[in-house]
């Protein structure tokens, strides 16, 4: 999306990071807080267990002055809101989702949506 333009992420000092899983996303949080590093986290709601329960927690517990925004999918895990078939290996997930992407192969409405996230979540960023 970003290569399309329907993302532009040029002039506004914009990175993306795949912590590779949510049980990762506090440790970068806290380093982004100790080098003084604005940040907003999009992550998988993973709402179907406990133990997903708790790591969602954990991550929203571990918001601090330089986290903008945060935002886990309610339908569960990126794959569901986009309505494409999931992997099981974790490091294919980006891939996935790519491929399905260039392949035609996810709604419209449900790109457009996504991009209306992303947009919000760098928001405040843009604006400073």
């Amino acid at each position: 999306m970003v290569k399309e333009k329907k993302l532009n992420f040029k002039s506004r000092r914009v990175y993306i990071l795949n912590a590779a899983g949510k049980y990762d996303i506090h440790r970068y949080m806290n380093l982004f807080d100790r080098l003084g590093i604005e940040h907003s986290v999009l992550f998988d709601g993973d709402t179907n267990n406990d133990k997903h329960k708790k790591i969602n927690a954990f991550i929203e517990k571990n918001k601090n002055k330089f986290t903008l925004k945060l935002h886990s999918f309610s339908e569960g895990e990126l794959e569901d809101f986009l309505g494409i078939k999931k992997v099981t290996d974790r490091y294919k997930k980006p891939l996935n989702v790519m491929w399905h992407y260039r392949n035609n192969k996810i709604r419209q409405e449900k790109i457009d949506e996504l991009i209306k996230i992303v947009e919000n979540l760098i928001e405040r960023v843009e604006e400073k």
